[in-house]
C-alpha cells in the first residue's frame, strides 16, 4: 500500500463521518481531491437525498479539479434501476479527474466493480488504497442492509453487578450514571432508530430522545403486538413506528394513525412478534441501524434469532437482588455454548464500566 494513499483515504474517512447518522440507507462517503501534493477540495454525503461526496468536492473545486486525483472511501456509483441522482463515476470523468483511489468496492451488486470499469473505460486510472477494513467499519449499517436486507442491530443495556436491568418492582431509573446516559443519547443520535418493547413503554413512558446531547432524534420503534401502548404515551406521535400483529384492534389502530404513528403489521412466531420479519421491513422506511434498548424479551429475541450484531452494556456498581435479568432463556445449557462477543472493548463511563463488542 502506498502510504500517501493511506493518508488521503484517512482524510476522506474523516469527511465521511461528518454525515454519520443522517444518510439513512445510503452509505457514508467522503472524497478528497488532491493536486500537486495539496488537498484542493473535500466533500461528504451530508444526508439522504443530498449531493454525494464526489459531487460536493467537485463543486467546490470547480475547474481546479481537472488533472487532480480523487480519494474516495467507496467506489463511485453508476447508473442502475431506481437511481435518482447523476452517477459520481460519470461526474469524475467529465471533470477531468486523472486518477481515482478507492477505499473499498461497493458491496451493492448493482454497483460493485461497475464504477471502476466505467472510469477505466473513460481513461481514468483507478487504484485501491489498501484501507478496506477502515472503510468497511464506518459503513457497517450500509453493508448489513445490502448483504442481509436488514439494519445493523446494536443491543444496549444498563445492568447492575448482579445482572439486573430492573428491580423486582420493575423500576429501572436509574441504573446507570448521568455520564452513561449521555453516551446512550449520543448513540441514539448516530442510529436511524431506537427500539423498545411495549412493556418498557408501559413501565417507564420513555421519550427515547437525544435531549442530553446535540443531535437528531432517531425514529422510535415499539414492538407491541396487541397495541397496548397508551395513546397518551410520550412516544405516540408523528413518525413513530409501532410493530403490531393482525390481532391489534381496528379502532385503536385508527386512533394511532390519526396521531401520525406508522403501524407496521408483522408476522407472529411462537406466540411473539417475529423480529426477523420486522427487521426485514425496516429498510423500506430508511432505517439501516437500530439501537435496541429493551426490555428483556426484546433483547432475548434478538439474540436467539441471531439478529444482534453489536452490544453496548453499561455495568453499574450496584446490587438489587432478585430483579429482572438482561435476557431470558436463550437456549444455552453449557457454558462452552455461550454466546461470546468479539473485538471487546472496556472503558470507564462515570461510575460505570462500559463493555462493547460484536456478536
Amino acid at each position: 500500500m502506498d502510504n500517501k494513499h493511506g493518508k488521503y483515504i484517512a482524510l476522506a474517512i474523516k469527511e465521511a463521518l461528518l454525515g454519520e447518522g443522517r444518510t439513512r440507507t445510503n452509505p457514508l462517503v467522503g472524497c478528497v481531491l488532491v493536486k500537486g501534493g495539496r488537498v484542493i477540495s473535500r466533500g461528504f454525503h451530508a444526508a439522504f437525498g443530498k449531493d454525494h461526496a464526489e459531487a460536493m468536492a467537485l463543486k467546490k473545486a470547480g475547474k481546479r479539479a481537472r488533472g487532480a486525483t480523487a480519494y474516495v472511501t467507496l467506489e463511485p456509483c453508476v447508473w442502475f434501476s431506481g437511481k435518482k441522482t447523476r452517477p459520481c463515476a460519470e461526474r469524475l470523468a467529465e471533470a477531468g479527474i486523472k486518477k481515482v483511489v478507492i477505499g473499498m468496492r461497493d458491496p451493492n451488486p448493482k454497483v460493485s466493480g461497475k464504477g471502476i470499469e466505467f472510469l477505466r473505460k473513460r481513461g481514468v486510472k483507478v487504484a485501491e488504497s489498501g484501507q478496506e477494513s477502515a472503510c468497511r467499519e464506518i459503513n457497517a449499517p450500509y453493508i448489513k442492509c445490502v448483504s442481509a436486507g436488514r439494519p445493523l442491530v446494536t443491543i444496549k443495556a444498563a445492568v447492575t453487578l448482579d445482572g439486573n436491568i430492573a428491580a423486582s418492582g420493575g423500576d429501572s431509573k436509574w441504573i446507570s450514571c448521568l455520564e452513561s446516559r449521555r453516551r446512550v443519547h449520543g448513540l441514539r443520535a448516530l442510529n436511524d432508530a431506537v427500539m423498545v418493547g411495549v412493556n418498557t413503554v408501559l413501565a417507564d413512558d420513555p421519550e427515547l430522545s437525544v435531549r442530553l446531547v446535540k443531535g437528531r432524534n432517531p425514529v422510535r420503534i415499539v414492538v407491541d403486538p396487541l397495541l397496548k401502548t397508551p395513546l397518551s404515551a410520550k412516544i405516540a406521535g408523528e413518525g413513530t413506528i409501532i410493530a403490531v400483529s393482525r390481532k391489534a384492534g381496528e379502532s385503536r389502530k385508527r386512533a394511532f394513525r390519526n396521531k401520525g404513528v406508522i403501524l407496521l403489521t408483522v408476522k407472529m412466531k411462537g406466540g411473539l412478534l417475529d423480529l426477523k420479519d420486522l427487521m426485514l421491513k425496516l429498510p423500506a422506511y430508511g432505517i439501516s441501524s437500530v439501537l435496541a434498548e429493551g426490555g428483556s424479551r426484546i433483547l432475548t429475541g434478538l439474540m436467539k434469532e441471531k439478529l444482534a450484531d453489536k452490544a453496548v452494556i453499561f455495568i453499574a456498581p450496584k446490587f438489587c437482588g432478585r430483579g429482572l435479568g438482561l435476557t431470558g432463556d436463550i437456549g444455552i445449557r453449557k457454558m462452552k455454548d455461550s454466546i461470546k462477543l468479539k473485538d471487546v472493548k472496556y472503558s470507564i463511563s462515570g461510575d460505570d464500566i462500559l463493555v462493547e463488542g460484536r456478536f
